[in-house]
């Protein structure tokens, strides 16, 4: 008898399934008879005109639709509902699938994807105004919305005397980066981003609000935390763990020459990573390379019972490693937490910080121009002569377009049961990106340096792997670059919650394998 119960009720779940499926399938309506069916649900809901915003209505419209990157041209959505509550967003997705329109979830951020922007039939629901930060320090865990970027994170985190894994730009969303993983200053010692999260809320595609966590929903639990956002349902919150605020912060910028220095600079960086004991995880160094310029940031956290790391330490730790002495404009300072985010924030700012609480205002990226971007991920230490074709490839590469090296290790290589995969001890991140002075036109020559020098270090460096935030069009294999031997697990949580595909992206996760992406349709 349970087997025909069993039987009957799979059947039934394949029906609906069948007919959700349908429903977003599409129909002989206009494009203009599906919009003025969207504008009618949403308002037969309750969404007044103060979050419905149509294509070219006005400032609000020219507003929500501003986009730092010229890449791919200005897009300009069909329609932008201004989200306040999980119910709006509810509602967005509802009505969206109902009067077949494209449904985008956007956190207000900035993505070198523009993913957020969907296309010019598109409901871009923004949920920029989500962006609560409620930290409860009895239980060190913090409710942050989606809408949230990363220099109001900041700015809240040191208001209420926690630390919050966070990212390093600070207009970066909070949706983005807690799905995609999340590096920031702070990564070896506190884990990415993903990794700070306990609990999530997600409207998926029929619109029903779910609970994740640790025991609820927990193959969502898992992909949300390092699936990429997007690709499941739309997350309206997340909770966090959070840390004591930080004593102080020591940080070392350091200058070197590439013609004279690389390969002491290398030599040393490669010991860099292969120290995974490098200070208890308090220390994060980053490396930055365009043309003749090496710039190396190394940063101390001064947090919990262990002895603080002084000015005197990074001396000792950049001579230990073997790095040369330093050229003009390097510079060694102790701060304070509060100083230590506003100098970071001064980075993204063209007007001078003097106030921490200018910090939560920047909710614009600085720059307008065109950003194109590769990356992947090194786990290996190369010998002399690997070193001498590095050199020349970066020769080749660096009048072009520049590079950041970021060391990872530490609490990044311990998963605890999350999508991001990136975990190796001995390793690196690499971004190749425009040269700062690129302007708001497409870099022809530094996007074709990107492509054969990521191609050239494929077999050099033995890179097989890819950070699923910096979105990269041009990489056919990025499924798995970006998840590995976790796309399957991926494609079927994918299957079972959005089997219709209702959110999806050019490089989203596919409801199957073998499905084509929008963007080579």
């Amino acid at each position: 008898m349970y087997s025909n119960y069993k039987l009957v009720f799979v059947i039934l779940l394949q029906l609906f399934a069948q007919c959700f499926c349908a429903s977003t399938t599409p129909d002989d309506r206009t494009i203009d008879d599906r919009y003025d069916a969207l504008i009618a649900c949403l308002v037969n809901n309750g969404i007044g005109d103060g979050k419905i915003f149509p294509r070219n209505d006005g400032e609000e419209y020219a507003d929500l639709n501003f986009q730092w990157n010229t890449l791919w041209g200005y897009m300009v959505p069909l329609v932008y509902l201004k989200a306040t509550t999980t119910r709006d967003v509810q509602i967005g997705v509802i009505c969206a699938t109902r009067s077949k329109i494209r449904c985008v979830p956007r956190s207000g951020g900035h993505s070198y994807s523009k993913n957020g922007f969907g296309d010019e039939n598109s409901l871009v629901i923004d949920m920029k105004s989500m962006n609560s930060i409620d930290v409860n320090k009895e239980k060190m865990t913090a409710k942050v919305g989606p809408g949230a970027l990363n220099g109001q994170i900041m700015y809240h985190g040191w208001k209420a005397g926690a630390l919050i894994s966070q990212g390093i730009c600070t207009s970066v969303g909070a949706g983005g980066l807690f799905q995609g993983g999340g590096y920031g200053h702070f990564s070896r010692l506190l884990g990415v981003a993903a990794d700070s999260v306990i609990g999530l809320e997600m409207v998926d595609a029929r619109g029903r609000l779910v609970n994740v966590n640790n025991s609820t929903n927990t193959d969502l639990f898992y992909a949300l935390r390092g699936g990429g956002g997007g690709n499941f349902g739309i997350v309206t919150s997340f909770t966090i763990n959070v840390y004591p605020s930080p004593r102080s912060i020591v940080f070392g910028r350091y200058e070197f020459s590439f013609a004279k220095n690389f390969r002491q600079v290398f030599t040393a960086w490669q010991k860099v990573v292969s120290s995974d004991s490098f200070l208890s995880r308090r220390v994060f160094c980053i490396i930055e390379m365009e043309l003749d310029r090496i710039s190396m940031r190394l940063y101390a956290i001064n947090i919990g019972n262990e002895p603080d790391v002084t000015e005197a330490t990074i001396e000792e730790l950049r001579k230990y490693f073997g790095f040369p002495e330093p050229g003009p404009g390097s510079s060694l300072k102790t701060y304070t937490h509060e100083e230590f985010i506003i100098s970071e924030a001064q980075t993204y700012s063209d007007t001078p910080i003097t106030d921490i609480a200018q910090v939560a205002d920047m909710t614009k990226h600085n720059k307008v121009y065109n950003k194109k971007v590769k990356s992947y991920f090194v786990n290996k230490i190369l010998n002399a002569k690997e070193i001498d074709k590095l050199i020349d490839l970066l020769t080749g590469y660096l009048p072009h377009a520049g590079l950041y090296w970021e060391n990872n290790g530490g609490k990044i290589a311990e998963n605890p049961g999350t999508a991001f995969q990136h975990r190796l001890k001995a390793s690196y991140s690499a971004q190749l990106k425009p040269l700062n002075s690129s302007g708001k036109l497409k870099d022809v020559n530094g996007d074709a340096a990107k492509i054969r020098f990521f191609e050239a270090t494929k077999v050099l460096m033995n890179h097989r792997t890819s950070y699923q935030n910096y979105i990269d069009r041009d990489m056919k294999d990025y499924l798995t670059r970006f998840y590995g031997n976790d796309l399957s697990r991926l494609i079927q949580i994918k299957a079972k919650w959005d089997p219709a595909n209702v959110f999806y992206s050019c490089e989203s996760i596919p409801v199957y394998r073998g499905q084509k992406r929008i963007c080579d349709l």
